[in-house]
């Protein structure tokens, strides 16, 4: 009986290793709240309105591409902004990144020194 837990810990933590190293780990999704909502979904204007300005914005284009029958097209830019707040008394750097003006992602990057 101990042979077996200890043998289906040591596959379970193979395959982990195996799928995150190949890439195929599903990605935990981020959370920020701001004066205690969840701001997942938000447009612009609410992410403003109860977060604040933010300290930096930037802005890309993104090119929406796709092949059809062996042929590579590419659609109209999409105009994608993100926007940095600092979280929490560790002051974690967290990215908010819209798109067509809704948050689309969010992310948690390292404390500021």
């Amino acid at each position: 009986m101990m042979h077996e837990r200890y043998f289906v810990r040591v596959v379970i933590g193979l395959m982990t290793f195996i799928f995150m190293s190949a890439g195929i780990a599903t990605e935990v999704k981020a959370e920020f709240r701001c004066q205690g909502r969840l701001i997942d979904g938000f447009s612009k204007y609410d992410v403003l309105r109860y977060c604040g300005e933010p300290l930096y914005t930037d802005s890309y284009h993104k090119h929406i591409v796709f092949k059809h029958k062996d042929e590579i097209i590419k659609t109209n830019c999409e105009e994608i902004d993100v926007w940095y707040y600092e979280n929490g008394v560790k002051k974690y750097s967290v990215s908010l990144t819209f798109n067509k003006g809704i948050v689309n992602t969010i992310s948690h990057g390292k404390p500021a020194p």
